[in-house]
């Protein structure tokens, strides 16, 4: 990306890159950015402005403190039409209602929903402005709407002189957001510094267990003898054997 890599002062904790320096673009201004990156994202917002609607976005930012830039954003996913059941009206236009006995034996009203001949409730459109998240996916393919938008942005971005790998289509791969994978690294770090700690503990432990040996020694000679003091990790014989070559 930017001419210049420097190390970010992390490393990586999990996955193909773990124990390797984190690298980042040294981007200390607008003008170390490089024209085709400015160009690059400038079209990913295009794209963004044309999917969700340029007034529905809320916040846009670019991020180069990662080894990969990247655009995160924000927006309100607002539909243009939904979808309300319908309920059964009387001859004044009242909305029906029906008892209906909750798990406790209690009784209570509740509005009665209009069905067809088969048993299935009726549905209206409504056309307006609304805040609906599930309508909003529906509208972009429901189950396939990631897939879908994965085909568009490609599309998009190559139109615009980018070749921009598309990824393996069909793999059941899971994607994860960036609060998740943020998370799995804080984890596997944490279980690094676990570790650490418990080689530290080990470490003092047997330290102790040394100072301990000392203490109970014999006698003064038994510690300044080395031939007769027990050193940790240490064979009788070899002790013998540095003592003599010593004299």
């Amino acid at each position: 990306m930017s001419k210049i890599i420097t190390k970010s002062g992390r490393t990586y904790h999990k996955g193909d890159k773990q124990g390797q320096a984190v690298m980042i673009p040294d981007i200390k201004s607008k003008e170390d950015i490089p024209n085709a990156v400015s160009y690059y994202f400038d079209s990913c917002m295009d794209f963004l402005k044309e999917y969700v609607g340029e007034e529905n976005i809320l916040l846009a930012q670019i991020h180069y403190d990662e080894d990969t830039p990247h655009l995160q954003a924000y927006f309100v996913p607002v539909v243009n039409k939904v979808k309300r059941k319908c309920y059964e009206k009387d001859k004044d236009g009242n909305v029906v209602k029906e008892e209906f006995v909750r798990k406790d034996g209690t009784i209570s009203l509740t509005p009665k929903l209009l069905r067809d001949d088969k048993g299935k409730v009726i549905y209206e459109e409504v056309d307006g402005k609304f805040l609906n998240c599930d309508q909003f996916w529906k509208d972009r393919g429901g189950t396939v709407s990631f897939h879908k938008l994965q085909n568009e942005f490609n599309k998009f971005i190559t139109e615009r002189g980018f070749n921009l790998y598309r990824g393996d289509i069909g793999s059941h791969k899971e994607n994860q957001t960036k609060l998740e994978y943020d998370i799995e690294e804080k984890k596997a770090e944490l279980e690094e510094l676990n570790k650490e700690k418990e080689n530290v503990l080990k470490i003092i432990e047997n330290s102790k267990n040394g100072l301990k040996n000392i203490d109970t020694a014999k006698d003064k000679e038994e510690l300044l003898n080395p031939v007769k003091r027990k050193v940790i990790g240490y064979k009788d014989e070899d002790i013998s054997k540095l003592s003599d070559y010593t004299k």
